[in-house]
């Protein structure tokens, strides 16, 4: 008889594993830099709320300032996009496992009431070809005639 196949043979046990692992790794990514652009802003906050309006050149470096403190939150827009999209990743691989689980609970299930059904099909098999046997040997016995 053939050896059979199975799932684990052919595939891992967690397929999605390694999307919930590159998921929770770009969250944690993710929030270092916010951290590092919140330090940031920060500094600029207190660079800029310190000048004093006096000259073109202070006034320069406050609207170069403004520049980096508005492109530092479109970054932070984008890493909390990011995120989001990491953290739906997440919970969709998540969930795809959990289903995945079910219906190969489903399937143990399913496979066993097969099992169960076929075992006692054989066995009415076994009593009807039992019945038949002693049928023909009690015709066969001249005493029980």
């Amino acid at each position: 008889m053939a050896k059979q196949i199975k799932k684990s043979d052919i595939s891992e046990a967690d397929v999605f594993q390694n999307i919930r692992q590159s998921a929770e790794k770009t969250i944690t990514t993710i929030n270092k830099l916010n951290q590092e652009l919140t330090k940031t802003s920060t500094k600029l906050k207190n660079t800029s709320s310190g000048q004093k309006f006096d000259s073109t050149e202070s006034l320069n470096k406050f609207i170069t300032n403004q520049k980096q403190a508005n492109k530092l939150v479109e970054q932070a827009v984008k890493l909390d996009k990011q995120k989001s999209i990491a953290e739906q990743q997440k919970i969709k691989a998540t969930a795809e496992l959990e289903r995945l689980e079910q219906q190969k609970q489903r399937t143990q299930q399913q496979k066993i009431r097969t099992q169960e059904a076929e075992a006692r099909q054989q066995n009415r098999i076994n009593k009807e070809k039992q019945r038949t046997i002693k049928v023909t040997r009690d015709e066969s016995n001249a005493y029980k005639r």
